[in-house]
């Protein structure tokens, strides 16, 4: 019975939160192995299947100008961690103070309803890409619609040398002749300073519909934009009935 009801209700964000990262940049191929602080019980949802848990993010430094690439390592029986890079025109070393956004996007299990908002539904398409298969761009079983948020992530199940300073970039395209939404990938070695076929991976997307305010719809990269701000704060409520003991700000 509680199959049927998942099928028939819509995911919700379980759990947001704002956390402070110290990134210290001593290369241009440096990278930020950062653990997330989740709570016990969003824990227990992330290793459930049944609730089939996506984390979505954002890096934000007010400061400077640099650019920051997020990506989610998530193994098997393992908790998720952010891994960061930082993007420079012409490498600087320096102290980097971030602000992480983050959420987690999840069925309910106990189908506790009091959401901020129960009239924005939310969708997750997930995406395999492969190096023996290589495509840098999907359409996404969706049709166009303007009046739509997509914000993507790419989820890797594994962190090694081979993609540590890798980063995933991606943007999305709007299949006018289809009328379909679909992302595009790229892959970029801060190494080796030159773009490279991209790694095994899952692509998350985000999909937002009958979002309250008019001013940010789009098709937008999860960073670099407000409307992520907006969002993350729209839910962002102190104490939510869904999850007592979370600290969040």
């Amino acid at each position: 019975l509680r199959d049927q009801i998942l099928s028939l209700v819509e995911k919700q964000i379980l759990h947001t939160n704002i956390e402070d990262c110290v990134y210290h940049l001593f290369g241009h191929a440096s990278s930020k192995v950062f653990n997330l602080n989740i709570p016990e019980n969003i824990l227990e949802l992330l290793q459930n299947k049944d609730a089939d848990c996506s984390i979505f993010a954002t890096v934000i430094d007010k400061k400077e100008k640099d650019i920051f690439n997020c990506q989610i390592i998530w193994p098997p029986n393992e908790d998720p961690r952010l891994l960061i890079h930082c993007v420079q025109k012409k490498f600087k070393k320096r102290e980097c103070k971030l602000k992480i956004k983050w959420m987690v996007i999840g069925y309910d299990l106990n189908f506790n309803f009091n959401y901020s908002d129960f009239n924005v539904k939310l969708k997750v398409l997930k995406n395999v890409f492969n190096t023996s298969n290589y495509q840098a761009s999907k359409s996404l079983d969706l049709e166009y619609d303007p009046l739509v948020l997509c914000f993507g992530i790419p989820v890797l199940n594994k962190l090694d040398p081979s993609n540590n300073s890798l980063v995933i970039g991606h943007h999305f395209f709007n299949d006018k002749e289809n009328r379909k939404i679909g992302p595009y990938l790229f892959s970029y070695c801060l190494e080796k300073k030159h773009h490279v076929n991209l790694p095994d991976f899952t692509f998350h997307t985000l999909i937002i519909s009958n979002y309250p305010y008019s001013d940010n719809y789009g098709i937008l990269s999860f960073k670099r934009s407000n409307k992520i701000s907006n969002l993350l704060n729209f839910n962002l409520k102190p104490n939510p009935k869904f999850n007592r003991e979370t600290k969040t700000s």
